[in-house]
């Protein structure tokens, strides 16, 4: 894999799953959250974000991953936040289990294509694990 991937809420049971998976496959993670401490816990050699959402967001903005993975909810208020946040050609992806989050997202398609962004929501909570605890495919 090329480029960065952000994991938003990489400190959360989600989270820190993605970023096992994602370094195994031998991804560039970056991992974000509020808590620098936490953030080196789950990932000691990935480079951390840490702030408040808003506070990501706004670097995220001026940064370019390839992708962006939120795990932080509520899914309705976070993800069309982090959605807009990313640059053209960021590409956005949740696990949201919220209808409302899909369709916020779904509005904002157009306007993602016409800046080479594709966005997904939802992206975990269509298949079954044998683990029980696991959302990540």
């Amino acid at each position: 894999m090329t480029g960065q991937i952000w994991v938003l809420g990489a400190t959360g049971r989600v989270g820190r799953e993605a970023v096992e998976r994602l370094q195994q496959a031998g991804a560039e993670v970056v991992v974000a959250g509020r808590n620098r401490e936490r953030l080196t816990q789950v990932s000691p050699d990935a480079r951390a974000v840490t702030g408040s959402l808003d506070e990501v967001c706004t670097r995220l903005a001026t940064e370019t991953p390839t992708v962006v993975i939120n795990t932080v909810g509520p899914f309705a208020v976070t993800a069309p936040q982090v959605a807009r946040a990313c640059p053209p050609g960021t590409h956005y992806v949740d696990v949201a289990d919220e209808l409302s989050a899909f369709e916020l997202l779904h509005g904002m398609d157009r306007e993602a294509a016409a800046t080479g962004r594709t966005l997904v929501s939802g992206a975990g909570f269509a298949c079954w694990q044998p683990r029980a605890s696991c959302c990540i495919c």
